[in-house]
């Protein structure tokens, strides 16, 4: 693999051949990039021909509202940190044809914000103890795919949770999957097991256009 280091993160390509697919890291709340270059050396084994983008900051995107899940302040994030993705996807020659997203913690739910109230297309999102939050307000988009791993020490409460808001985004119409560990969100068992999720979903998908991860779709949006 080959580690390129730009302004806000980094990034990892396959060292024998160009990417074919990239997913990008966001991290969590007080953490930075750094805390998932071990993250991208495993999954990077797994996907060999993928390249992957962390992005650091994500607090210093929006600072006046830290940690916020309210939707205005994740609009904002997400409108913020769509040029600083764009610019690392337009320098892959040719162009990748599968994009996900992967966030852990507040970098989560940033993530599923991004695919349900702004329609982003992709090959899927796959969210790490994010914050599951409701009413959700979703662009109908049938190739949607989530895939969810909640981590804690309680898991048989957390279970009922995770599978309530997973039932929600059923309901909707996403292609949705979960688990839950008694573990921590980057241990090996959870890198281990989120990685197998994101690469079903690399699998999953026919490659699409890339249209930004803020792109905002014209289709109809129904709250569940």
């Amino acid at each position: 693999m080959t580690w390129k280091q730009f302004a806000f993160g980094f990034r990892v390509d396959p060292a024998k051949a160009p990417p074919d697919s990239a997913v990008i890291l966001l991290h969590d709340l007080g953490a930075t990039s750094a805390s998932l270059a071990s993250v991208a050396t495993v999954w990077g084994a797994l996907m060999p021909r993928t390249a992957f983008i962390a992005v650091d900051g994500i607090e210093q995107l929006e600072p006046p509202s830290y940690g916020s899940t309210e939707p205005a302040v994740l609009d904002r994030t997400a409108r913020r940190l769509d040029p600083v993705v764009e610019r690392q996807l337009r320098t892959f020659r040719p162009a990748v044809g599968r994009v996900m997203i992967a966030g852990f913690g507040y970098g989560g739910t940033l993530a599923l914000h991004m695919l349900l109230s702004h329609g982003w297309e992709g090959a899927g999102v796959l969210a790490v103890n994010a914050r599951l939050t409701r009413p959700l307000v979703r662009t109908i988009k049938a190739r949607s795919k989530v895939r969810l791993v909640e981590c804690t020490n309680d898991c048989a409460s957390e279970q009922s949770r995770v599978r309530e808001f997973a039932a929600s985004l059923a309901a909707a119409g996403v292609d949705v999957r979960q688990t839950c560990l008694a573990d921590s969100a980057l241990s090996d068992e959870a890198i281990r097991r989120a990685g197998a999720y994101l690469v079903e979903l690399a699998s999953e998908h026919s490659p699409v256009a890339h249209t930004g991860i803020a792109h905002v779709s014209q289709t109809l949006c129904v709250r569940t």
